[in-house]
């Protein structure tokens, strides 16, 4: 597994890059990789994503399954059009309201502040997760059933106009969806 990514600083013409599922924490060198134009970086010990700011032609950033706080790094990133940014720590998704050209916005088990939720339905046009809907979810068909329309309802205001909508969750859980039109699942 792969914790240094110090020896990337000389690769500035790299325009995409690949690190998923690895132990990185420190992401400095990668401010030099001014081309980049897709990083993912899901699944690392990520938590300080400030030196991203840089990379001014990014188009699609994962940073999904890491322990990021802040995503104020990323509100001048103008050619951004994919984040993801599910299972973090974020508290404060005001920077939201800067995300201009952003399509596709993956949130998976990221709980938004009431606060924050109008910002988020009014920039995306697709909401990728039903956020909190695996805390209630068991294996039985009406616990799913209800769990669903639950968190429907809790996360509606949230979803808006949304084009289409992607639950989230593993495939024991699947199964019991089938029946349910104009919903598309991934597998975790």
């Amino acid at each position: 597994m792969i914790t240094n990514i110090s020896y990337l600083s000389n690769l500035s013409n790299l325009e995409q890059l690949y690190l998923w599922n690895n132990k990185i924490q420190d992401i400095y060198h990668l401010k030099y990789l001014i081309k980049l134009q897709c990083l993912s970086l899901e699944e690392n010990q990520v938590i300080d994503i400030s030196t991203i700011k840089f990379l001014t032609e990014l188009q699609e950033l994962c940073l999904s399954d890491n322990y990021i706080v802040d995503i104020s790094a990323l509100a001048n990133l103008s050619f951004l059009s994919d984040l993801s940014i599910g299972n973090n720590y974020i508290q404060d998704f005001s920077q939201v309201q800067h995300f201009k050209n952003i399509d596709n916005y993956f949130i998976d088990q990221q709980k938004i502040p009431t606060k924050d939720q109008v910002l988020i339905s009014t920039k995306i046009q697709y909401i990728i997760s039903l956020n909190e809907m695996t805390d209630d979810i068991h294996h039985k068909k009406q616990s799913i059933n209800n769990s669903l329309q639950r968190n429907f309802v809790k996360q509606r205001q949230l979803i808006g106009d949304c084009q289409s909508i992607l639950l989230s969750f593993s495939e024991k859980v699947r199964d019991h969806f089938v029946s349910l039109e104009h919903l598309y699942s991934v597998e975790q």
